[in-house]
């Protein structure tokens, strides 16, 4: 187990990584897994690692919501703050997603944990701009570089995680990257090059998602969505 180490508004611990940054007077959090499940129920239950503490209020709340998603990852029961569970059960969240299309496969993202399949990228970031959050992401997820990042459209999904309930705005573009040979850099997730037949009939969310790019593959044309999955 690696020792707790922090500094200043940087915390690591074996399993999670927080990052605090302040951006034009805003605390942002960002929170990263490397964990194995042994590793979080250990440190979840004491044995071998604790959370650690910080001394300022964002520090605090990082370590709140690693608990919350920790907790969330590995089923064990909690008791995080209500401020917390108020910002788990609702939510919205602006996403940057890459219709990445080479040599006539699709670059999909599934998690090893889910069935289903979604489009690569991440949540845009305070002061972010969305082309710069899809090159970040795809930077961070499978270390490669993107060469090509045309704006094609937006998607609106409501959707419940569980317990969650969460209303996403995804930015989509039409990427290219800089290789085809492409390994997850994340434990948690898989990325996979699918045929356009086999990307057709595959389970990707969200679906209206899906379905406005099948449709911007023929008629070149920037489209709006919205799916709302709990009416």
């Amino acid at each position: 187990m690696r020792q707790v180490r922090v500094h200043g508004p940087k915390v690591k611990f074996s399993g999670c990584s927080i990052v605090v940054v302040r951006v034009h007077g805003v605390d942002v959090v960002r929170v990263r897994f490397s964990a194995s499940r042994q590793i979080t129920e250990n440190l979840l239950r004491g044995k071998g690692g604790c959370l650690p503490r910080c001394n300022s209020p964002a520090g605090e709340f990082a370590t709140g919501v690693v608990r919350v998603l920790l907790q969330r990852r590995t089923g064990i029961p909690g008791s995080p703050t209500k401020s917390i569970k108020k910002l788990m059960k609702k939510n919205t969240e602006l996403i940057a997603r890459g219709f990445i299309f080479q040599n006539e496969k699709v670059l999909l993202c599934k998690r090893k944990d889910r069935d289903y399949y979604f489009f690569p990228g991440g949540h845009v970031e305070f002061g972010e701009f969305v082309a710069y959050t899809l090159e970040r992401e795809i930077t961070e997820e499978i270390g490669a570089k993107v060469t090509k990042c045309d704006f094609i459209g937006v998607a609106e999904n409501v959707f419940r995680d569980g317990e969650r309930e969460a209303h996403e705005v995804n930015f989509t573009f039409q990427a290219e990257i800089d290789r085809e040979d492409v390994k997850a850099l994340e434990d948690h997730l898989e990325f996979r090059w699918l045929s356009w037949d086999e990307f057709e009939k595959a389970e990707v969310l969200p679906t209206s998602l899906k379905e406005k790019i099948i449709k911007w593959e023929k008629d070149r044309k920037i489209f709006w969505s919205s799916q709302n999955d709990l009416k």
